[in-house]
């Protein structure tokens, strides 16, 4: 995701990109969760890619700040030492969802919570927009996440818009996610 013309030459005939990479290491996340953001937004928008669908994380926005899972994953256990005096994982990650907005490529950002492996329609999936916490953060499979993203990835509604994303384990899921679930979602400003 760091090289403009292999990306150029991957999106030759996408609709669609979905990136969920993570760095690792200070230098890493700086590359791949930040840096890269620019270099794929300009890469896909050149090429006419319809939507490029960022997986980022749910509590990335710096308002949640002293919010204690973001504490521990902003810090120097997360993102390398001297950690507490530089930007996390989490600030990162920020930026580079901001970094993407000002490309100009149509995007949506999806912010789940805790993910974790599991079969797919285990909990019904449920969206808000909230710029922090939403549904209690509760566990979703990266199955659900996934059938989520190719959904967002073609609805006029999600264009432009970030969305958290959790799951309701008192409801059963399905195997397909259906687009009212976007009923009240409106574009990034």
């Amino acid at each position: 995701a760091t090289n403009h013309a292999s990306l150029v030459k991957t999106f030759s005939s996408a609709e669609a990109v979905f990136f969920a990479a993570q760095g690792k290491g200070y230098r890493g996340i700086c590359k791949v969760d930040r840096d890269s953001m620019q270099i794929l937004g300009k890469a896909a928008l050149e090429k006419g890619v319809k939507r490029v669908v960022l997986i980022s994380t749910m509590l990335s926005d710096p308002k949640n700040k002293y919010q204690p899972t973001r504490l521990l994953l902003n810090s120097p256990f997360i993102t390398g030492r001297a950690g507490w005096f530089r930007k996390g994982m989490m600030d990162l990650k920020f930026e580079g969802e901001n970094i993407l907005r000002k490309t100009g490529q149509p995007y949506t950002i999806v912010r789940p919570g805790h993910l974790y492996d599991g079969p797919l329609a285990q909990w019904k999936i449920v969206a808000g927009q909230t710029n922090g916490m939403f549904a209690g953060g509760k566990k979703s499979t990266r199955a659900d996440i996934a059938a989520f993203c190719v959904m967002v990835a073609t609805s006029a509604k999600a264009e432009n818009a970030t969305i958290e994303v959790a799951s309701d384990h008192n409801q059963k899921g399905s195997r397909t996610v259906s687009p009212e679930i976007l009923r009240n979602v409106v574009a990034d400003k």
